[in-house]
């Protein structure tokens, strides 16, 4: 197994789209030695941050940078009656709504054991943006 650097808590993805890189919270998690923590989630979680501007059909961009990379990434919007509908990714990012309003994303990733048959780390995260 190799040696694994003590973090404070799971990694966070970076968000950006363009230039501009979009605030993440994190949400939920269970990681190995810092246990599991579980958190209210979905909009609740991104309460008091600023909103940032994204155009219309901007390519938004999902980078985890950490050794080794998840096994699985699930991203979704969250609607408006706190339902998720799972977002297709494509080379790590997605296309913003071409409609404007408010839209709250979750991230969620697993690492699992080479067989796939248990789980030995998840994060999830909470991100926004405003189309205008």
């Amino acid at each position: 197994m190799a040696e694994r650097t003590y973090r404070a808590q799971p990694p966070l993805p970076k968000v950006t789209a363009g230039t501009t890189e979009i605030p993440v919270v994190q949400d939920s998690y269970c990681w190995d030695y810092l246990g599991c923590r579980d958190y209210v989630g979905g909009k609740t979680m991104y309460n008091g941050q600023a909103l940032t501007s994204v155009a219309p059909g901007e390519d938004i961009q999902i980078l985890l940078d950490y050794q080794p990379q998840p096994s699985k990434v699930n991203v979704a919007e969250i609607k408006d009656d706190n339902s998720y509908e799972a977002v297709p990714l494509s080379e790590g990012g997605f296309a913003a709504p071409k409609e404007s309003g408010v839209y709250y994303y979750t991230y969620f990733a697993t690492w699992t054991t080479a067989d796939g048959k248990y789980t030995l780390n998840q994060t999830s995260a909470v991100f926004a943006v405003e189309i205008q």
